[in-house]
């Protein structure tokens, strides 16, 4: 009996556990972490996915193959997304930008990113485990009679 009551107290730790880390990843390293909510990368990445990006600034050098976290000019919201750099675009000997596209898709975006808005590099992922909030976006986005925040 008591075997089996430490393991109901061991399965109980283990969310505590993982919230744990996930707050020392986003507060004291250099490393952040998201909730895929489209599926733009699908092919390599899916709904519900929690990523896990290496913070960077500007001045990073990144190259085409590359999986970024960026933010979009095009949008109000403060929204991250997620794509694969297809093209390093360089003016005089500089990287003025990157042309980037989600893997389920064939279509370079027709936006250009500039190295001022990424803010991170894909470094790995955890499947599925962010669902629950791939939901509430859901409910957010229906109850407030708007599209989805990360279409």
């Amino acid at each position: 009996m008591r075997n089996i009551i430490r393991k109901i107290k061991n399965k109980k730790i283990i969310p505590l556990i993982i919230s744990s880390i996930f707050l020392i990843l986003y507060l004291f390293l250099p490393y952040s972490f998201l909730t895929i909510c489209s599926g733009s990368v699908s092919k390599t990445i899916n709904v519900g996915d929690v990523i896990f990006y290496k913070k960077i600034d500007s001045s990073y050098s990144l190259q085409e193959g590359d999986i970024i976290v960026f933010k979009n000019r095009l949008k109000k919201e403060n929204i991250k997304l997620v794509h694969r750099i297809v093209k390093v675009q360089n003016y005089k000997d500089e990287i003025a930008g990157y042309y980037t596209k989600g893997d389920a898709s064939d279509n370079i975006d027709q936006f250009f990113v500039y190295p001022d808005d990424v803010v991170g590099l894909y470094i790995g992922k955890i499947n599925r485990i962010g669902y629950p909030i791939v939901l509430i976006n859901k409910f957010i986005s229906n109850f407030n009679g708007t599209r989805e925040l990360y279409d």
